[in-house]
């Protein structure tokens, strides 16, 4: 019996660049819940300008994207019991960007089922230095719902802004403003996969554009202005760009679950009729290690493991 040739998508998901319909973008879509966590690789992309991203039906080709350092981990926590969360009423979610640090660099959102916002954040320098606290009410417009092409979503909000400059404490209270816009659809080619039905949100809140499709809680591209000081002097006049490489997740229990589209892992050969090596670029201790797709199908599994290289056999997939 000829064998069948199996082709592991790994940094390609194979889907064909056709019509899209016009995707409507969703709370249960794209909204982040407590205990998931994402990769996001930042890039040497560098440009004074956009590339054509605005219109209907778009092909948006990054897929030539180069990697500028590793990727970085955002995982999704609840805030009871965080510092400052008694202050954030509406906060349902958090973020912690302190990595071994925890609980001293965190952000605070609100997810509900017609909006993910932006709630504050709070900074500790060290353990015992406080550096800033900043909040928002209403909560601002990272992602509003439901979100199509060619519709603006515009709210005001009150910042309160809190700073510790080596001791001298200052605030200051504004007015701000929000607007989203749904500004093109179609499909999007990254390093890691090309996705359809994807839609090109301009945020005005942060000088970005968001490309979001239902199925990925995470922003699967993110295109960024430089920052901008207080005082209106501009750093750098360019954009910058970072992907999602996929989710990594490891539970209390020791489960590692690795997704295609991350860049934590490589399988060769590909394609294969039977066998392919797996190799993470991390070691990991009696772990259980479930390789999948985008969809969530599992491809290969094998229960505690240890090491950084493992042989799958895929010849039942």
């Amino acid at each position: 019996m000829k064998k069948k040739l199996h082709k592991i998508t790994l940094g390609l998901l194979l889907i064909g660049i056709g019509a899209n319909a016009q995707p409507v973008i969703t709370s249960t879509g794209v909204n982040p819940q407590v205990g998931d966590s994402y990769l996001t690789q930042n890039t040497t992309f560098s440009s004074p300008t956009l590339p054509n991203i605005a219109g209907a039906n778009m092909v948006w080709n990054f897929s030539n994207l180069i990697n500028k350092g590793t990727a970085n981990m955002f995982s999704f926590i609840s805030p009871v019991g965080l510092p400052f969360a008694d202050s954030l009423p509406l906060s349902n979610l958090a973020i912690n960007h302190g990595g071994s640090s925890p609980n001293k660099d965190i952000s605070f959102f609100e997810i509900s089922s017609s909006k993910w916002g932006w709630a504050g954040h709070y900074k500790y320098d060290s353990a015992s230095h406080f550096s800033h606290f900043e909040r928002t009410n209403p909560t601002h417009f990272e992602m509003v719902y439901p979100m199509g092409f060619n519709q603006i979503a515009t709210q005001a909000h009150q910042d309160y802004n809190s700073y510790n400059n080596n001791g001298n404490f200052s605030s200051n209270t504004s007015t701000d403003y929000d607007t989203l816009a749904g500004v093109g659809y179609g499909t999007l080619q990254l390093p890691t996969a090309t996705f359809n039905n994807v839609l090109c949100v301009k945020k005005s809140s942060d000088a970005s554009y968001w490309f979001v499709t239902n199925g990925i809680h995470f922003p699967l591209l993110k295109l960024q202005f430089n920052f901008v000081d207080s005082s209106g002097v501009i750093i750098d006049s360019s954009w910058h760009a970072s992907y999602f490489a996929g989710t990594a997740t490891q539970s209390s229990t020791n489960d590692i679950k690795i997704s295609e589209g991350s860049n934590t892992f490589s399988i060769n050969p590909n394609p294969t009729t039977n066998m392919a090596t797996l190799s993470l670029t991390n070691e990991v201790s009696n772990a259980n290690i479930k390789l999948t797709n985008l969809t969530g199908q599992i491809i290969s599994e094998k229960q505690n493991q240890s090491g950084d290289h493992f042989n799958l056999d895929i010849s039942e997939q």
